[in-house]
């Protein structure tokens, strides 16, 4: 690094522990890491992602900030879907109807959470798909292994010579035909 604080390509770094913590309080408050770089004290996205390879603490930290951040999002969830204040309003001659806008933009927000969790940390959030096989009345499935070639030749001893004969000289052509 050069005296004046910039490394050899150009932008300074500002990477300190004090501005990693920073970093991950916010992404737990709910902050996107796009929101948090936009600020001017605050480090490019593409900074933030190679602190993110070359620190093995900071990854550490971000981990655990961004599965806190799920958990606030669990209960932005519930506060979304139990907010009921802007649902109803009154029209100009004072009856109530429902703002239909406001419950569909809370039902996309609670949609958009549960979607990106799902993504995030799909084994603690993601949808969970069983398929179970079972036999008859919920027993083990029974498999039989059919083998051909004993049945081919079985049915073919029980053929005629001459039924036999054609049997295999169509059976070849066809083998001849596909190679």
């Amino acid at each position: 690094m050069a005296e004046n604080g910039k490394h050899a390509g150009g932008r300074p770094t500002l990477y300190c522990e004090e501005l990693t913590l920073k970093i991950c309080e916010r992404i737990v408050q709910g902050d996107s890491l796009r929101t948090i770089c936009a600020a001017d004290d605050m480090p490019s996205c593409a900074s933030v992602f190679l602190w993110l390879s070359k620190y093995p603490k900071f990854s550490e930290q971000y981990a655990q900030a961004k599965a806190s951040q799920m958990e606030s999002m669990a209960e932005d969830i519930l506060e979304i879907a139990d907010d009921r204040s802007n649902d109803i309003h009154e029209d100009k001659d004072g009856n109530e109807k429902v703002d239909w806008e406001v419950v569909q933009r809370s039902r996309l927000k609670v949609d958009t959470r549960k979607w990106l969790m799902s993504k995030l940390a799909p084994k603690k959030w993601g949808e969970v798909k069983t398929l179970q096989h079972t036999g008859a009345d919920g027993g083990s499935i029974k498999s039989e292994v059919i083998e051909r070639g004993a049945q081919v030749a079985e049915w073919m001893d029980k053929l005629d010579p001459e039924t036999r004969k054609k049997v295999l000289d169509a059976a070849e052509s066809s083998d001849t035909d596909k190679g």
